[in-house]
């Protein structure tokens, strides 16, 4: 999946909800298990880890026969649906929505079969499926942010690629993830800006600047330096600017880096913690409607509810009254999603 940058800021008057299209990760069907699981016993892990860099050891990449037992397994382990709510909670008042599975992936290429597993159990999350390194569960309500974010994405249709050949380094990495989506979500309950449009967006001069139409950091400041100031120093600076401005520092800072994901075709009931979606507003015309009313792009935040500046929250149709009510027009929610790519491949 392409990285994104945020390295400008678009003023808040105008989007367009354009999104780039994003590649499907492939999935390699895993190695022969036997042969490896008895180099382990016999050579060791170290050994093992030597082979897979030399290349002398690696996966096989066609695909296994019907009748195979790892296969089978594999079948039989995806299939089993374990306890918990049907819906996440961001279907919840939304029962007609069919149930897909979300999930995460680890591309370890040794002790494939407990990558994660350690991770997980430490998070307290039990209940799941895995087929060769894809790890899965249907959807399910819980407490706790951290958990949240780890039960939506394993039950998403999205695949999450986390980065690491060796286990312990995906494990890092899915948490390095994790908190960066939760540092994302505390950034939306602070209170660092007000609302601004057009000549009345208001950027401190030392940290931003104009270019083209467009707000960015100055020559010599980073994305992550100028979001931070956003925050650092709201009570020096009276920071002001409208929703995808907001929704793009908060982003950043929350998460500590300027570079995220975009898949497109996404489904409307689709949501992690830490995505930023954009309801459009097709009753927006340019020159009547008011500037910064385009439409209202938002922050998951869990619990069915979304961040909007500069509204706060609310839930999903909230959020679509609240665009309606401005050019009595039905919002459209558009299919990507923008989430960081901290840990991920």
């Amino acid at each position: 999946m392409k990285k994104q940058s945020l390295v400008t800021v678009p003023k808040a008057d105008r989007h367009t909800g354009e999104a780039t299209s994003g590649a499907v990760p492939f999935r390699s069907p895993r190695p022969p298990l036997r042969r490896i699981d008895a180099l382990h016993q016999t050579a060791g892990n170290q050994v093992v880890q030597r082979l897979f860099q030399s290349g002398a050891i690696q996966p096989k990449l066609s695909v296994s026969k019907t009748n195979d037992v790892y296969e089978q397994e594999a079948e039989r382990m995806e299939k089993q649906v374990l306890a918990g709510p049907e819906h996440p909670t961001a279907l919840q008042g939304n029962p007609g929505i069919p149930v897909v599975q979300r999930k995460i992936k680890a591309n370890t290429r040794i002790m494939q079969n407990n990558s994660l597993d350690y991770y997980l159990g430490l998070k307290g999350i039990r209940a799941y499926s895995k087929t060769g390194n894809v790890y899965s569960r249907g959807w399910a309500s819980t407490t706790g942010l951290e958990k949240q974010i780890l039960f939506d994405m394993l039950a998403s249709d999205r695949i999450f690629s986390v980065a690491g050949v060796l286990p312990s380094t995906a494990r890092k990495n899915l948490d390095r993830h994790v908190k960066a989506r939760k540092g994302v979500v505390d950034y939306t309950k602070k209170k660092a800006f007000g609302w601004g449009v057009g000549p009345s967006v208001k950027m401190n001069p030392l940290y931003w600047r104009s270019a083209g139409g467009r707000i960015a950091p100055q020559i010599g400041v980073t994305m992550l330096e100028a979001a931070q100031d956003v925050f650092n120093n709201p009570w020096r600076y009276p920071y002001a600017m409208a929703c995808h401005a907001a929704t793009g520092i908060t982003m950043v800072a929350g998460s500590g880096t300027a570079q995220y994901k975009e898949p497109t075709g996404v489904k409307e009931h689709d949501w992690v913690p830490g995505d930023w979606g954009y309801l459009d507003n097709p009753g927006y015309v340019e020159g009547k409607s008011k500037l910064g009313r385009s439409g209202q792009n938002m922050i998951y935040v869990g619990d069915g509810k979304y961040w909007g500046h500069p509204a706060g929250v609310k839930t999903m149709s909230g959020w679509k009254r609240h665009v309606w009510l401005w050019d009595k027009a039905v919002a459209k929610l558009k299919d990507w999603r923008r989430y960081p790519d901290v840990g991920l491949e």
